[in-house]
């Protein structure tokens, strides 16, 4: 997705808001193969729009800082959580 490769996924991944995003294809393992030939079908501009959205919304929402940042915020919530007794 980086490089501007829209991803073709199965709904068993968290990915789900590819489509929604028009970034991408999550669907289910069963309907793999005709989500394959649909998305290979596709002319050449429409794959590359999907490919940049892709780059944009990994460069929008998986960047180092993005990244830091909710990693960040997880341990400042783990620290505020009262400790666990046996």
């Amino acid at each position: 997705m980086a490089h501007g490769v829209a991803p073709l996924v199965t709904d068993s991944t968290p990915w789900r808001f590819l489509e929604r995003e028009a970034a991408g294809w999550c669907v289910p393992w069963d309907n793999y193969g005709e989500a394959i030939r649909g998305a290979t079908a596709q002319a050449p501009h429409q794959l590359s729009e999907y490919g940049a959205t892709a780059a944009r919304l990994v460069a929008r929402d998986f960047s180092w800082d993005v990244t830091a940042r909710t990693l960040n915020a997880f341990y400042a919530e783990l620290s505020l959580s009262p400790a666990i007794s046996p």
